[in-house]
């Protein structure tokens, strides 16, 4: 409570002392009126005393109403002292009477001053008390009386009892007053004490949260001091103004040499394009990150993985700049190494694919004259043959075949290795591919006593793959269902619709294969089962060879099966519409570019914030994403780089042949502030800069278009715990930005 909010004294008075002072006036009025009608021995009742004791009880009501302001003001107070003395002295003049009994109403009077607590009142009622108290002796013709021992002391003991009760009011009115200044000392008192305790607890959190602050800037110090990464702060000219140990330590200048000096200037910092970003970045308090090629005071150069980031005040101003490096000449080393075994390896892997493909197109010509040789023995035109002749000359011209078959599979695979394999995507019907498939298998399953079943709808969704690698796939599947069913054994061959796709499936009732060989049995020139039987041989090729025929239509090859219980192969071939043409097309362009031994993935997509009159038109969509296509194709400088479109996933994708992780960032790097600065409108709208993904990298992101783009849109993993004064890495494949939604299709 402040001081303001406490009741004023006289207020509180006012309303203390009007109770009391009614009733006394009632009591005044009371006995006035029944001494006057004793007086006439209550024979009668003049009008006159009628009058006057109205008048006294209807001032008494009023003063009931009368606002506190009045009751407060000592005028009034006097006034109505002096109206009662009057009233009183007029009674007494019309009863002739002014003996003791009448006089001591003249001390009402008194005692209504008294309760005004005003001294001033009490005299005042004093002397009008004894002025009219004289005035009614003299009117009433008692002079004589008036010198009466009685009378006379009456006078000086209405003045001493005035005398007495004015003391005895001032009295109480400064213990009042003292006792209302200690009741209000107290309550402020008592909130200056809530008020300090207030301001110790917010002192106390205060040095708290500062003790904290200082630890924690203890231990981030600490943490700076002993960290294993360079650490430089500059200001924003780039005057080095703090280096860790670990400065001097990697790079043999001392801090004596160094704060105070330009970063830019210093033999530290070596020439390069990556240092002239940096140093731009630097000096304009921008966030860079990259690797720079440093060098240490004894002229050796080092690799160093570094990240700028600009230090702002609470204004948002840029103060400082910190510089984050991290000594990586070892892993640049071993990536090196790497990537010449690697360069090795895949020379060596296109001498092997090259050799094969030599080696068996060489082989066909004259297996092909083989082949005709026999036949034309086998058919009797060079003459006919005996019976045992006859016996090996089928038996020549079946391994003959099996040799044909073997050869097209080692061709089939180089040629999915070096990406020169063929696609030729269309329509396709279900129902008709499977029956067609039936017709030509039923006879080889009758003739080994099996039974081939056909299980497809009517009615199924056409899907969008190439007729022949579909039929290569399912006929390697049924090859292998009637090679390892006994005889008496049961294959299904059968279709049915699966979400925005078509599930082609052949079961059977064989031999079924162990666990540990489910996934191995899709590995090159892996055998399950003992490999020396007739029913086993094979090259092993056939299920390696249709899970990437599969792969490159947008399907995967799964298998379903247990020892002794049969198998169940099957995939997913994608409903024909416009995305599944599109992600067709993608898919063929990445098979004819596997030559190159990695190649780097950026995805545009429209960005969130692009007008909602362009993200629900189909067309003007399409027209935005050209305009963006155009810009990028102005700035990529090599013609081999390839960019598709893909209008119904409102994105654009580009390929960087050759290109790894680090190249692909670096052109991530500079084509985002080319598309921020771009002015990109359609019909007038303002396209604002697509959001970009990637970069996702071949082969470690994925073998197929598929794989690589669906690692763009996996969630990011948990980020790692870092050092504080490290900054956040560049995004790596598979890592999600806030706001990506995967897409369908992938």
């Amino acid at each position: 409570m402040s001081a303001s909010s406490y009741p004023p004294a006289e207020n509180h008075g006012a309303r203390a002392a009007r109770r009391p002072f009614i009733l006394l006036r009632l009591t005044l009025i009371i006995a006035t009126s029944y001494l006057v009608l004793a007086q006439i021995s209550f024979a009668r009742f003049p009008p006159l005393v009628g009058w006057l004791i109205a008048i006294g009880l209807l001032s008494n009501l009023v003063l009931a109403r009368v606002p506190d302001r009045w009751a407060r003001s000592s005028t009034f107070v006097g006034s109505i002292i002096i109206a009662d003395t009057l009233w009183i002295t007029a009674v007494l003049i019309y009863s002739g009477n002014f003996g003791p009994e009448f006089f001591y109403l003249y001390f009402f009077v008194l005692f209504l001053s008294a309760v005004g607590e005003s001294l001033g009142m009490i005299v005042l009622g004093a002397v009008v008390i004894s002025s009219a108290y004289l005035y009614g002796v003299l009117a009433s013709g008692s002079i004589a009386s008036l010198w009466n021992a009685s009378n006379l002391v009456r006078i000086p003991f209405l003045l001493a009892v005035a005398s007495f009760y004015g003391y005895l009011v001032d009295r109480l009115r400064k213990e009042r007053q003292r006792a209302l200044l200690e009741a209000q000392s107290v309550a402020r008192l008592q909130e200056t004490r809530a008020v300090l305790e207030q301001a110790n607890r917010e002192l106390e959190r205060e040095i708290a949260e500062r003790r904290r602050a200082e630890q924690e800037l203890h231990k981030l110090s600490r943490a700076v001091e002993q960290s294993p990464s360079i650490v430089i702060i500059t200001d924003t000219r780039g005057t080095i103004e703090y280096v860790n140990p670990q400065f001097t330590h990697r790079t043999g200048y001392g801090a004596d040499e160094t704060l105070g000096r330009n970063l830019l200037e210093h033999p530290y910092m070596t020439q390069g394009a990556d240092v002239t970003e940096a140093q731009a970045a630097l000096l304009q308090c921008k966030a860079w990150s990259g690797e720079l090629q440093q060098q240490r005071r004894d002229g050796e150069s080092f690799w160093a993985s570094t990240s700028i980031s600009p230090l702002t005040d609470s204004d948002g101003r840029c103060t400082h700049t910190i510089v984050v490096q991290v000594d990586i000449s070892e892993q640049k080393n071993a990536e090196q190494m790497l990537r010449q075994a690697n360069e090795e390896l895949t020379k060596l892997n296109q001498m092997k694919s090259d050799f094969v493909a030599t080696v068996s197109h060489e082989l066909r010509t004259p297996l092909t004259s083989i082949k005709n040789s026999l036949d034309l023995l086998d058919s009797g035109r060079a003459g006919a043959l005996q019976e045992t002749q006859a016996r090996f000359v089928a038996m020549a011209s079946r391994n003959a075949k099996r040799l044909a078959l073997i050869i097209q599979d080692i061709l089939d695979l180089s040629k999915i290795e070096a990406g020169k394999l063929s696609f030729q995507f269309g329509p396709l019907q279900p129902r008709a591919l499977l029956e067609e498939l039936h017709a030509l298998f039923e006879p080889q399953a009758a003739s080994g006593s099996l039974s081939l079943e056909l299980d497809c709808p009517a009615l199924l969704p056409t899907v969008w793959a190439d007729s022949d690698r579909s039929i290569q796939v399912l006929s390697n599947l049924l090859n292998n269902a009637i090679k390892f069913t006994p005889a008496g054994g049961r294959i299904v061959l059968a279709a049915r619709a699966a979400a925005e796709a078509v599930e082609f499936s052949v079961r059977d009732t064989g031999v079924g294969i162990a666990e540990r060989d489910r996934e191995r049995v899709f590995e090159p020139f892996y055998q399950s089962g003992d490999s020396l039987t007739d029913k086993s041989r094979g090259t092993g090729l056939g299920l390696s060879i249709s899970r990437n025929l599969v792969e490159v239509q947008g399907g995967s090859l799964e298998l379903e099966s247990a020892l002794g219980r049969g198998s169940r192969f099957f995939f997913r071939l994608p409903v024909h519409s416009e995305k599944t043409v599109e992600l067709a097309a993608f898919e063929t362009e990445i098979q004819q570019h596997r030559i190159y031994p990695h190649f780097g993935v950026l995805v545009f997509e429209l960005a969130a914030a692009t007008p909602a009159a362009i993200q629900s038109d189909p067309r003007l969509a399409c027209r935005a994403l050209e305009r963006i296509q155009q810009q990028l194709q102005s700035a990529l400088p090599r013609a081999t780089d390839l960019l598709s479109l893909q209008a119904s996933f409102r994105r654009l994708i580009l390929v960087l042949l050759g290109t790894r992780y680090d190249g692909s960032l670096v052109v991530r790097r500079k084509l985002e502030p080319l598309l921020a600065q771009a002015e990109i409108t359609v019909d007038g709208i303002r396209v604002p800069e697509p959001r970009i993904l990637g970069p996702a990298c071949f082969p470690q992101d994925g073998r197929t278009g598929r794989e690589i783009i669906a690692s763009l849109y996996r969630p990011a993993p948990a980020p790692a715990a870092q050092h504080p004064t490290a900054a956040a890495p560049p995004r790596r494949p598979g890592e999600k930005e806030e706001g990506w939604q995967n897409q369908p299709g992938y």
